[in-house]
């Protein structure tokens, strides 16, 4: 190859696998960097423009509450003149004629006297007792001003709260004389929320100096009373300032002349929609762009990089199939099928290897390629192997098979096998699992048996039981269960020490065992109670007595041995209680409770001997 023209290939090389890359990377930049200036130029516009509403709506509010608190403020003056003109009584009447009263469904006007009593009302209401009304004491007192603004007050159980405004009445002295009231209902000043405007969850309230609103509505909710915060509010940044936790974008101006404050806010994700929905169309755009670009750029690389992907794809296979194999405790074997006269496998032969399978057969992996896998594994024929191979290869499905190796090096080891349907033929792994199997076993021994004394501990014997109580129910045969519990033993273990006690339960444990013969079982219940289950015994008592009655005297004889612990003597005895199968009960729980209550009868006996179970044992334990 020419130099020139390894430049050309390297200069094609370049065009096909960085121009193309960087020109979609490119492309890539200058559609989100325009994307995201868009967004953040509409993003701008929409907080300006929620601004520039939330002053607007501020100023309209403002001027309609001071519109609103001036008609309210003039119709006082109104009234407190007439009381002075007209006198207390007569005064409303006065303007009623004349039509200076305002609409008696919106603002309920009325007219106390020095004493707090309300003389006249329109429209009438009843005159409830206003001396110790804050309103009334700040009017009497002098603290207050001309006028007041009172918080939300239920002047009556059971009705909405009003807002009260009021003037002091002076009399011709100049004496405090009464006070001018109109009572409006908080809604009033929030009526003039619009949705179209405000949204659904806008906010309007009137906030007294005091803290307390004396009017919110957010949405179609009214309410009035309660603290309300307004130091937070900010027309150009949106907070969570009301109760209800919504973001808004806010503003609150003083009212002059009144102490109340209007408030406004227009809830921030309301006013923003309009731009999300944009910036969701422009990101949803920049995005199907983006995908196509790519998609295209992905397609071109592929049909380029098709043959070199392909190779190496090949080559990393093989290579991690031969890492993976030379490093697994499996014994691996490639195998390809040989189809007989019928078509179907007839035979395996060994296409790939790897160590462990050297170490299992002991031919090395060169000498066993080509080879059927019958001469490496001859236990292969007669162990079903052979037939799961033909399945697998058949039915093109895994299967998986323990057994415990009968012949050849392996003899006596557990192995397990694992086949799984490749292209032709199948893959053949063998592990040498006979350390798991010895673990499992272990466990379930320890499971089963107690771990002071080695003898079957509650569950085995339960499990034995059962299978000799259903053994017996087949068979027509009998069995019998005798409970034993040991007699002084915890004067022993309280005498000379738990340890001590240990020793002595499996002395008498490898003692009574001693005394048993094939298929007759002792296991301990716990603490000093064991049992024995004796299968295939004579039914009736008295035939049951000969039959097992010498070994349990030798039992007994056993325990009763002294027991040398060091330098002490111990000596217990045991108290043996038995229920025979299915006179005393045809089920193990009935056997064992029996059994339980012959051996109590043992100890009321004078302990140190065995009893066999009569009907009434088990009242005379109850008892």
């Amino acid at each position: 190859m020419t130099p020139g023209s390894r430049f050309g290939r390297f200069a094609r090389t370049l065009e096909t696998y960085v121009a193309l890359p960087l020109f979609a990377l490119l492309s890539l930049a200058a559609i989100w960097i325009a994307t995201l200036h868009f967004v953040d130029v509409e993003r701008e516009a929409a907080r300006n423009a929620a601004s520039d509403a939330t002053r607007e709506q501020l100023d309209t509010y403002e001027a309609q509450m001071v519109r609103s608190l001036t008609a309210i403020d003039q119709t006082l003056k109104v009234v407190a003149y007439s009381v002075q003109m007209n006198g207390p009584r007569a005064a409303l009447p006065a303007l009623r004629t004349q039509g200076l009263l305002p609409p008696g469904l919106l603002f309920q006007v009325s007219v106390s006297d020095r004493d707090g009593r309300i003389v006249d009302s329109n429209p009438p209401t009843p005159a409830p007792d206003i001396s110790q009304e804050a309103y009334f004491t700040a009017h009497a007192t002098g603290k207050a001003g001309a006028s007041f603004v009172s918080a939300p007050i239920h002047a009556v159980a059971g009705q909405e709260a009003l807002l009260y405004f009021t003037r002091g009445i002076k009399d011709g002295s100049g004496r405090f004389a009464g006070v001018a009231i109109v009572a409006v209902d908080p809604a009033y000043f929030t009526s003039a929320y619009e949705r179209s405007r405000a949204g659904e969850r806008g906010l309007l309230a009137l906030v007294g100096d005091d803290g307390t609103a004396r009017s919110v509505r957010i949405g179609d909710k009214v309410s009035a009373g309660g603290r309300f915060a307004i130091d937070g509010l900010d027309v150009l940044t949106p907070r969570a300032t009301a109760p209800d936790g919504v973001v808004r974008y806010g503003g609150a101006h003083r009212l002059h002349g009144f102490p109340l404050t209007a408030v406004v806010g227009l809830a921030a994700d309301e006013q923003m929609a309009a731009f999300e929905q944009h910036r969701r169309t422009y990101i949803l755009a920049a995005s199907a762009a983006s995908a196509l670009l790519l998609v295209v750029v992905a397609l071109i690389s592929a049909w380029s990089w098709q043959l070199a992907k392909a190779r190496r794809r090949e080559r990393r296979a093989q290579e991690t199939y031969q890492a993976a194999s030379e490093a697994s405790l499996d014994a691996v074997f490639v195998l390809r099928g040989v189809a007989g006269h019928d078509g179907h496998a007839a035979d395996f032969l060994v296409e790939d290897s790897n160590r462990r399978a050297e170490l299992l057969t002991g031919v090395p992996k060169a000498a066993q390629r080509g080879r059927p896998l019958v001469e490496l594994l001859p236990y292969s024929r007669t162990n079903g192997m052979y037939d799961e191979l033909a399945r697998v290869v058949t039915g093109k499905v895994a299967v998986e098979t323990e057994w415990q190796a009968g012949s050849g090096p392996n003899t006596g080891r557990w192995l397990q096998r694992q086949i799984v349907p490749v292209q032709d033929g199948a893959v053949l792994m063998v592990r040498d699992i006979t350390e798991r199997k010895q673990a499992e076993e272990s466990a379930r021994h320890m499971a089963q048996h107690d771990e002071l004394t080695g003898l079957p501990n509650r569950s085995l014997i339960r499990e034995r039981l059962d299978a000799a109580v259903h053994e017996a129910q087949r068979g027509g045969t009998h069995l019998a269960l005798a409970f034993i519990d040991l007699d002084g033993f915890k004067a022993v273990n309280d005498s000379l020490g738990h340890q001590a006690g240990d020793v002595l339960l499996q002395v008498i444990g490898q003692r009574m065992q001693a005394c048993l013969g094939p298929g007759q079982t002792l296991g301990r219940l716990g603490g000093d109670e064991f049992v024995i289950l004796l299968p295939d015994v004579a039914d009736s008592v008295a035939d049951s007595v000969p039959a097992i009655g010498p070994l349990l005297e030798r039992v007994l004889s056993a325990v009763a041995e002294p027991v040398q612990i060091g330098d002490q003597a111990a000596s217990v005895g045991c108290s043996m209680g038995v229920a025979v199968y299915p006179r005393d009960g045809d089920d193990p729980r009935t056997l064992m409770t029996n059994a339980d209550a012959a051996m109590y009868h043992a100890k009321e006996l004078g302990k140190h001997n065995f009893q066999f179970y009569q009907p009434g044992m088990n009242a005379a334990v109850a008892d």
